[in-house]
């Protein structure tokens, strides 16, 4: 039996599944995050970088904007990502999350 005769290792396969299971990127957790706040309705306070804090849903996000409906009689409003400081979820009512 020489060498090309011999059987394949398979330590070489198992290291490639090791590799295809990867760590989700940053853009793939937030959007991941910005889609939990849609499907759930969440009421956000987006702080704005002139000290502003508008308080609404998140309808939708690309990738310079978010639209959010800030009050319920008025249209949904287009915000500018660079316009945005941060953006937290409002606590609720009761103080804690909800059980």
């Amino acid at each position: 039996m020489n060498q090309n005769d011999q059987k394949p290792n398979n330590q070489g396969s198992e290291k490639n599944h090791q590799k295809e299971r990867k760590e989700p990127t940053v853009d793939q957790k937030v959007t991941n995050f910005f889609s939990t706040w849609i499907q759930k309705g969440a009421e956000l306070n987006f702080h704005m970088r002139t000290g502003e804090v508008l308080t609404g849903k998140l309808l939708f996000y690309g990738r310079y904007e978010f639209i959010a409906q800030v009050a319920e009689d008025k249209p949904a409003i287009l915000i500018m990502k660079h316009a945005v400081d941060w953006i937290e979820r409002v606590p609720n009512s009761n103080g804690g999350n909800k059980k």
